[in-house]
């Protein structure tokens, strides 16, 4: 399924925030020459609207410390 462009200023940023930091862990792969590593999104206290967005430009993995959390938001334990 392709991802659909960001709607809004706040999906934009997010976008915009993870493409940066994807392209650091990418550059510091390449210096290093280890395979590149996984961005992991802390969700805790964010607002589902944010974590929605972050899900709309292709963010996948999230990090939550409370079980209740994470499976309120549709998370797998």
């Amino acid at each position: 399924m392709p991802l659909m462009p960001p709607q809004t200023s706040t999906d934009a940023a997010i976008d915009q925030a993870r493409s940066d930091i994807l392209a650091r862990i990418d550059q510091a792969a390449d210096r290093s020459g280890h395979p590149p590593a996984q961005l992991i999104a802390v969700s805790k206290v964010q607002p589902d609207g944010r974590i929605a967005a972050a899900l709309q430009v292709g963010q996948t993995i999230f990090g939550e410390d409370r079980v209740q959390e994470a499976q309120s938001r549709g998370g797998e334990t």
